[in-house]
This record gives structure tokens, sequence and C-alpha cells, in this order.
């Protein structure tokens, strides 16, 4: 079969090894072993590398290294991606109606919408080698680094054979792994757990999309410092802003 299914992952951590020994008997490609992580941008440069030489006509699937389990055969999926005429299909997001008001605001604020309305999700995607190529090599131009991003407001914009898979017929994103006894995609994933360690790599790599929130929360403990002379206070709280925005990712910013 012209297909193969690849991932990215510098370790093992969550669902990694039910991945990799899935009882579909599905081969996983795993690219970035042991390489220290740089940023999600990190994704696009290994994908990139790896299918640059390989020929156009072949379907690369990728899934998530961490959060995402194969549901059903591979020649499935390949059947319905051909049968389908799609060229590059992403998964959407969580649905809605799975997610709170405030989980869906923060999605859209983040990483705004794909196509029809729906966000797309880089965790969960297939397509030809010859239009991987291509979005890809535009990816790794953008000097955002959050690869959900740069496919939400710069390539599904873009490029016109982007497609999201809105019915779920080969992907879909859910809130609980272990809730899957009605989910029919072949490739599942679910929201990254928050470990210590991921919560604080995401305070700093999403810190750049909420800054709006965060000064108008600084600016209240501001006046209230004010208001009660804790002007030491106001000296520690902005030297912490100060350094927390020097070290937090701010290649999206305008």
């Amino acid at each position: 079969m012209n297909s193969e299914v690849i991932t990215v992952a510098t370790h093992k951590e969550g669902l990694f090894d039910k991945l990799i020994n899935n009882k579909f008997n599905v081969k996983i490609t795993v690219l970035g072993m042991g390489e220290k992580w740089t940023g999600f941008d990190m994704k696009f440069k290994l994908i990139y590398n790896y299918i640059k030489n390989l020929p156009d006509n072949k379907i690369i699937i990728f899934v998530d290294g961490f959060d995402s389990l194969v549901n059903g055969k591979l020649e499935d999926a390949v059947k319905i991606f051909k049968e389908n005429n799609f060229k590059c299909l992403f998964s959407k997001t969580v649905d809605k109606k799975n997610l709170s008001k405030i989980e869906s605001i923060i999605t859209k604020k983040i990483f705004g919408n794909c196509k029809n309305n729906y966000t797309g999700n880089s965790g969960l995607y297939m397509g030809y080698v010859k239009y991987l190529k291509i979005i890809l090599n535009e990816a790794l131009k953008n000097k955002c680094k959050d690869d959900q991003v740069v496919l939400n407001k710069n390539l599904c914009k873009k490029y016109d054979f982007i497609d999201i898979d809105i019915n779920n017929l080969i992907f879909e994103n859910i809130l609980d792994i272990n809730n899957i006894q009605n989910v029919k995609a072949i490739f599942i994933s679910q929201s990254g757990k928050i470990t210590l360690k991921r919560g604080i790599r995401m305070l700093f790599e999403y810190g750049q999309f909420q800054i709006d929130y965060i000064l108008i929360v600084y600016i209240s403990i501001f006046i209230i410092c004010i208001i009660y002379k804790l002007y030491k206070s106001i000296f520690i709280i902005t030297l912490i802003l100060l350094l927390y925005f020097n070290e937090m990712d701010k290649s999206c910013l305008l």
C-alpha cells in the first residue's frame, strides 16, 4: 500500500506505547525520538524533511504521538480518503457541543477558523506528499511557531485543497480517550492531559495569545496595590511580568 503513518515524539509519554503497539498492526514511523523539543514548528520541519524526497502520490497520515490511538484499519482510511477525492485532510477540533463556552471562545481566539467556521487540528491529518510538501514548505516560512495557528490562520486561507474532516470519517478529536465505544473514526486523539511539564510549556507558548487578558489582570492588581499602598508588591509583580514577557514565545505576534 502506497501510504504510511508517521508521528513526532522526542520521548515516550501518554499514549505513545499504545499507539505504536496498536491492535490493528498499523506500523507507525517515529520522527524525532531522542531529540530536544524546540517548539511546535519542529513537527513541520521533521515531517517536511522526511517526505521531501518521497513520491508525490504517496499518502502520509500524521498522528500526534502522545494523545492518539489507532481505531481501525489503515486501508479503510485510505479508501475513504480516495473515495472523497481529498488531497489534504485535517481533523477538526473537539465538537463545540462538548466544550464549555469559555473553552470554545478561547479556541477560536487562539487558533481561529480554517473553513466553514470549523477549526482545524494539526494533531491528526493526511494528504498526498505532493500537497503536504506545499503546505509544510509554506508553514516553515511563517515566523509563527505554533503549527495550529499557522494551519488555521494562514494555510487554510491560502490553499483551497485543504479540507476538514467535519464528519469524522477518518479522524476524531475527543475529550476522553476512554469513552470511545461509539467512535467510528479510524484515528482518534484526545485533548492533551495537562501535566506540570506540559502546563509550564503551554504557559510560555500560548501566553502571546492572551496578552490583553494578562494586561487587564495586571492593571487591576496594580490599581488595588496603589489604593492600599502596596508599592513593593507592584515592583515584584511588574518584575515577574516583565520576565515572563521576555521568556514567552512571541513568534505569532504582529
